[in-house]
């Protein structure tokens, strides 16, 4: 026999325990078997005489459970991933599990499958099996969005769909939090169905996507594994409230399911479109104004006097993103008070769920219509602004200073006696100038109520940032050394430590402060990695992610550019590379190699570690003249003044 267990469970743990079980057990029997599960926790309750039961799903329940048993299908993907690392090759064949149920789509009758899009992305076989059934069917992709984790699937074979329901979605309201919630999936450890309960624990935003845009997600306490990925979430009335999506690693009883919001919003943009959605964002960077100073000082107190509400406080617009498409509404040093009717508060967040009180970010209030749709906002302008448009140039407190510097060495000049002295060394004519500070904290700022309209869309960024959005892999090799495209797949590739590369991420810094940068229609083009050869011997020690800048006295501005210049380069010539780490202040290093030298070794440098061609088929040939040289001005490096030497000198692409 067995030795007995000596943990003693408490009566509500067993209880718990009893109903999942038989749950599970009568879901397996036959298709009534949540309504049989019940009955028989019931009377197990009544004869036992045991302690209070816990909360039973009523009947509907048991109607949304048996038409899930006949809806859901576990999904079988063969993918292939994309190597950003070395672009030359593909990752290897993996095979991977999920879940997925069906649906009908409203204006097409037609019946699809819905699941994660990180269950069939980079597929190349997907075979779909339903509940009870051995035959696996062949299944496609009809449209996948990475950024919102969905996808849909195609089962041509009208086998599969042979006494195959589909689950409604609960579009009326958002649920509450303590919501019953029963997830159907096929998780790992086993092959069969598994159902797992709980309740809705919270609302949060996060993103589905390293670099993608965070979004509305609903956190439950039923168990979520892998392979539970894309199965339904239903509530006490078998609707369902969301996708199964991910578990938080390293915790218990933290699991996301997506909304049905974030369903509809993929459902919408694809029957209308026929393509996946795009998620907009303002492109702006924000600050918090919690600071009773700060708010006095941009003229707050004028604004809700003027609107009269006590409780607006808004967030300052500190950074306009580039190619953002409020870049010609808004300035900096706005207040952003609303969004669509929603008012901001003073740490950037709107009122989600009143009967809960959950506070989520502003954007929230942005994803709410689609993105073609027009967006309301109101801000408050500032009479004077605190935040400096030109960082990198001199502000007008620089130019303060200036003169402060100037009147402190006049002083020095005259000496004491040129005037009277208070207390604390200072002259009794000294007058400070006014600075952006104002002249005092009793003075009220003004300024003015502005209301707008825009349609938002996705801010470009100047580093692509989601593989299969974005990104693609891109590169170009001479002399052995590995150009890439800066990308951020190609920074989790180079600088993750592990398997798990959102968590162990950890690039240059130099190369974090692209990510921040909004598109100029160029590309950064970085060192990837050397190839061992003697043709560049003395380089190998390059570390990856320099930057290259200009080649043989031209800009960089994409592979391209740099693959073209280097074509046009005659044998017998140098080609002169500057390469930098961060900004221009820090300098770089100077790679020169022959021309010659490197096109002899091409052949040796690509067999040896097998790859098919220099280039990817991306990377095209320009012509010379439409590669622009740097400013005169940028001549102050001494890279760029050796490198217009050597190029001259060795009579290269000037």
């Amino acid at each position: 026999p067995r030795p007995v267990s000596r943990h003693k469970m408490q009566r509500p743990q067993i209880n718990a325990a009893l109903e999942a079980m038989e749950l599970a057990e009568g879901l397996g029997e036959d298709f009534d078997g949540p309504a049989a599960a019940v009955g028989k926790k019931r009377a197990r309750s009544e004869t036992s005489g045991g302690g209070p039961a816990a909360p039973q799903l009523g009947s509907s329940a048991a109607v949304g459970g048996s038409r899930a048993l006949q809806a859901v299908a576990k999904v079988f993907v063969t993918h292939l991933s994309l190597n950003y690392s070395e672009p030359w090759r593909k990752r290897g064949q993996r095979s991977s599990t999920g879940t997925c149920f069906a649906i009908q789509l409203s204006d097409q009758g037609r019946r699809v499958l819905l699941t994660n899009a990180h269950v069939v992305f980079r597929a190349t076989q997907i075979r779909v099996r339903r509940f009870r059934d051995a035959e696996r069917y062949r299944a496609k992709v009809l449209c996948l969005s990475r950024e919102m984790d969905l996808a849909l699937l195609e089962v041509e074979n009208a086998e599969f769909w042979a006494g195959m329901s589909t689950l409604d979605f609960e579009w009326a309201k958002p649920c509450s939090l303590q919501d019953v919630v029963v997830c159907f999936g096929f998780p790992q450890g086993g092959d069969n169905l598994s159902v797992t309960r709980g309740v809705v624990s919270r609302h949060t935003m996060q993103a589905m996507v390293h670099g993608g845009p965070s979004q509305l997600m609903t956190q439950i306490d039923a168990a979520i594994n892998p392979g539970n990925s894309g199965g339904p979430a239903l509530n006490a009335d078998g609707f369902v409230i969301g996708v199964a999506e991910s578990k938080m690693h390293s915790s218990d009883n933290i699991g996301y399911i997506i909304p049905p919001r974030n369903v509809r919003y993929f459902l919408d943009t694809y029957m209308e479109c026929g393509k996946q959605p795009e998620i907009c964002d303002p492109g702006i960077l924000i600050q918090r104004v919690e600071s009773t100073a700060l708010r006095k000082r941009l003229g707050l107190n004028r604004a809700m006097q003027e609107i009269g509400s006590e409780n607006m406080m808004g967030v300052l617009v500190t950074r306009i993103y580039d190619g953002g498409t409020l870049d010609d509404k808004l300035q900096l040093g706005d207040v952003l008070l609303e969004v669509n009717g929603k008012t901001i508060a003073g740490d950037g967040t709107v009122e989600f769920d009143e009967d809960s009180g959950t506070r989520l970010s502003f954007v929230l209030s942005i994803q709410d219509l689609h993105a073609e749709h027009k967006h309301k906002f109101m801000i408050w302008r500032p009479s004077s602004t605190l935040v400096d448009k030109k960082p990198d140039a001199g502000t007008a407190m620089d130019e303060v200073r200036q003169d402060q510097d100037q009147e402190q060495e006049q002083e020095q000049e005259q000496g004491p006696e040129q005037g009277q002295e208070r207390k604390g060394g200072e002259s009794a004519d000294d007058t400070r100038p006014e600075t952006n500070g104002g002249n005092g904290a009793e003075q009220e700022f003004s300024g003015e109520i502005i209301r707008f309209e825009a349609t938002l869309r996705r801010t470009p960024w100047l580093v692509p940032r989601i593989d299969g959005v974005d990104a693609s892999p891109a590169y170009f090799v001479f002399g052995g050394l590995v150009f890439v495209t800066l990308t951020m797949p190609w920074l989790l590739d180079r600088f993750s430590t592990s398997s798990r590369k959102r968590s162990s991420y950890c690039p240059p810094a130099h190369l974090e402060a692209y990510l921040v940068e909004g598109a100029t229609g160029n590309d950064v083009v970085v060192l990837s990695h050397v190839l061992h050869h003697d043709v560049n011997y003395g380089y190998q020690r390059l570390q990856s992610g320099l930057v290259i800048t200009t080649c043989n006295g031209r800009n960089v501005h994409s592979l391209s550019d740099l693959y073209s210049i280097v074509h046009f380069t005659r044998d017998g010539d140098f080609v002169v590379m500057n390469m930098r780490e961060g900004g221009e202040a820090t300098g770089g290093s100077l790679i020169v190699l022959d021309a010659k030298e490197c096109r002899a070794a091409e052949k040796e440098i690509l067999e040896a570690h097998r790859i098919p061609e220099i280039k990817s088929d991306n990377v095209v040939l320009k012509e010379i003249e439409t590669i622009p040289q740097p400013p005169q001005k940028d001549h102050d490096n001494p890279f760029l003044d050796i490198n217009n030497l050597l190029s001259q000198e060795s009579g290269g692409v000037i």
